[in-house]
């Protein structure tokens, strides 16, 4: 017969915490970065699919200067460095990350 232990809800929730916070460090560890693997220039679409927005959204977070747009010739680019700071103050917008 199965034992069961009982456990109140905030040490299970820490418990649980730590264990996925183990395992996903250890998934990692071995592997790059996060966004090591993203080029130092985003398209508007490399920066939408980050946030999981619409590139018109991008856009408009340009034009109100949330976000820097840099022109070259007539590409519009964004400097990942930028783009993750800004994809770190708006948890609501970010990838499931490390």
């Amino acid at each position: 017969m199965s034992e069961f232990t009982i456990v109140p809800v905030e040490e299970f929730r820490a418990l649980l915490s730590t264990i996925v916070r183990e395992e996903l460090q250890s998934h990692f560890r071995d592997s790059k970065a996060p966004f090591d693997a993203i080029p130092d220039l985003l398209s508007r679409h490399q920066v939408a699919e980050l946030f999981h927005v619409t590139v018109a959204t991008i856009d408009n977070w340009a034009n109100s200067g949330h976000l820097t747009k840099h022109r070259i010739g007539s590409v519009v680019r964004f400097e990942k460095e930028e783009v993750l700071t800004f994809l770190k103050s708006h948890q609501k917008y970010q990838r499931e990350l490390m």
